[in-house]
């Protein structure tokens, strides 16, 4: 378990989800450092239904926090971001919803060991991406 920017290594997992294609793409090619051949990999859109999600793009939210918008996209350091999720997760939090650090797009973090019973993850149709 490598860890990721909204999830400590070897402590918990996460699943990273873009909020549209584009930013999963940016992701993914920031992650891998360059562009990727997407004919090689599978998109697979999913609906998504949580109960406690903490909103990073809520200005109110981050307001609370003393946090900026900034803070929570730096390209290398996670320590800010690590100890949020650490925090949501003792608090209940399913999932983290945050800017993307890629691209102006948002991402979601799902803590997959923390969704309640009513909440749910599912496939709506795996597809090739478009070139």
């Amino acid at each position: 378990m490598l860890g990721g920017r909204y999830n400590p290594p070897y402590q918990f997992g996460a699943i990273y989800c873009g909020w549209n294609e584009e930013t999963c793409w940016a992701e993914i090619e920031k992650r891998l450092e360059g562009p990727v051949k997407r004919a090689r990999f599978n998109v697979i859109p999913i609906r998504v239904h949580l109960n406690k999600v903490l909103d990073l793009t809520d200005p109110t939210v981050l307001s609370e926090l003393k946090v900026e918008r900034q803070d929570l996209t730096h390209p290398t350091d996670y320590t800010l971001t690590r100890r949020i999720a650490n925090m949501a997760r003792e608090a209940g939090f399913e999932a983290i919803l945050a800017p993307s650090s890629a691209s102006p797009g948002t991402i979601i973090a799902i803590f997959s060991d923390r969704l309640d019973t009513r909440s749910k993850l599912a496939v709506v149709k795996r597809r090739k991406p478009h070139s």
